[in-house]
């Protein structure tokens, strides 16, 4: 999140196969992933970082590549699309490769499947996919933005057609998730930058959000971790509500701010149970 891993791939190299030396020494399971636009992935990267201990990857697209040329681009402006789908390509005979389809107020139903058909038809069943809704961070045209309310219908019409092609998906859903909202709901997990700082959320990371630090010493919180942790049995809205345990008091940032901290699934459960009954079906 705002920089490409991959420009540096000699450093993820060298941290990943240190910290797997650690982890064995301490007899602790290593696993690595990585997020790239993978705009300058090659073989020979794939290769590398294989190698290096790291078995999945996380890309994005923009359904459409009209859509995607448009709001995905160099710094010089020039069209990303081609690029990242060949390799795309490439990358599903190395990793486990999740491809996250951005949702705008722009996209259609038909170029999720147009895009889906294609990817099914160029890389088997070697990927899987999930859907986000780009959200307004206070930056760029408002018109792109597609409202909650009309996401939901949207996301559940993605949710057939996956289904319909037999595509594996990643649902943005707790039962998938063993009840854990996100990596910030574990006490011990944190962002961690290169000067050392720990967070606990990737969309707030300025020196203010610091939990702490990580030095050859070993960890060093401060009070903002213990404010970060917060019990939803002890929030009268979250002891009222149905959806908890399952939600495990939704997001601990949001909550932090004052911001409406429920998952966007309360409004839609039935229909994510109904599919995700449905999906562990037909893999029985």
């Amino acid at each position: 999140y705002g920089g490409e891993p991959i420009l540096e791939i000699d450093k993820i190299v060298q941290l990943s196969n240190e910290l797997r030396q650690i982890c064995a020494v301490q007899n602790i399971k290593y696993f690595a992933s990585i997020n790239t636009n993978l705009y300058y992935f090659n073989n020979e990267m794939g290769q590398r970082l294989i190698d290096a201990g790291i078995t999945a990857l996380n890309t994005t697209l923009i359904p459409g590549k009209k859509l995607h040329d448009t709001y995905r681009t160099t710094s010089d402006n020039r069209p990303t699309f081609f690029v990242i789908y060949e390799n795309i390509k490439k990358a599903v005979n190395f990793f486990d490769v999740t491809i996250n389809m951005n949702i705008t107020n722009c996209c259609t139903i038909e170029d999720v499947k147009m895009l889906l058909e294609l990817l099914q038809k160029d890389c088997s069943e070697q990927f899987k996919v999930y859907f986000s809704r780009v959200e307004n961070c206070g930056k760029g045209n408002s018109s792109i933005f597609m409202p909650k309310e009309v996401y939901r219908t949207f996301y559940m019409e993605c949710l057939k057609v996956v289904q319909e092609l037999g595509i594996k998906t990643s649902l943005t859903s707790n039962f998938y998730n063993k009840c854990i909202f996100c990596s910030a709901q574990h006490r011990y997990s944190f962002l961690v930058l290169g000067d050392g700082l720990l967070f606990k959320c990737t969309e707030r990371f300025t020196s203010e959000d610091a939990v702490g630090y990580v030095d050859k010493c070993g960890f060093h919180l401060n009070q903002f971790f213990h404010r970060n942790v917060s019990d939803p049995f002890n929030d009268k809205k979250c002891k009222s509500c149905v959806l908890l345990p399952y939600c495990n008091g939704g997001c601990t940032s949001k909550r932090a701010i004052g911001k409406d901290y429920c998952p966007e699934e309360k409004d839609y459960l039935d229909d994510i149970l109904r599919i995700t009954v449905d999906q562990i079906v037909q893999n029985w």
